[in-house]
């Protein structure tokens, strides 16, 4: 049951930030604030599309970008982990 809040924990410690270039990066954790490795972390668009993806590494960083400008979601899913989905993130254009 923990294994499963891990990831739900990590989305909501992973302090994304929006950078030029309408990219997101951050870092996915655990309930104890340690990273976790191999989540896949989808950005969706206000239509639910996935535009881009990512797969955290070893120190749980990810970097994902949208092409254009808008309103979106961070999704992340692991095996064994329950997927997650992050609150809205605003990215403005260039």
């Amino acid at each position: 049951m923990s294994v499963r809040r891990c990831v739900l924990s990590a989305t909501l410690l992973a302090l994304p930030i929006a950078g030029r270039a309408q990219s997101i990066h951050g870092v996915v954790v655990d309930v104890g604030d340690r990273p976790v490795a191999g989540v896949v972390v989808l950005l969706m668009d206000s239509a639910s599309r996935v535009t881009a993806r990512a797969l955290s590494n070893e120190r749980g960083e990810f970097r994902v970008a949208g092409s254009l400008a808008g309103t979106y979601r961070l999704r992340t899913l692991r095996i064994g982990f329950r997927p997650a989905l992050s609150e809205p993130v605003a990215l403005a254009a260039g």
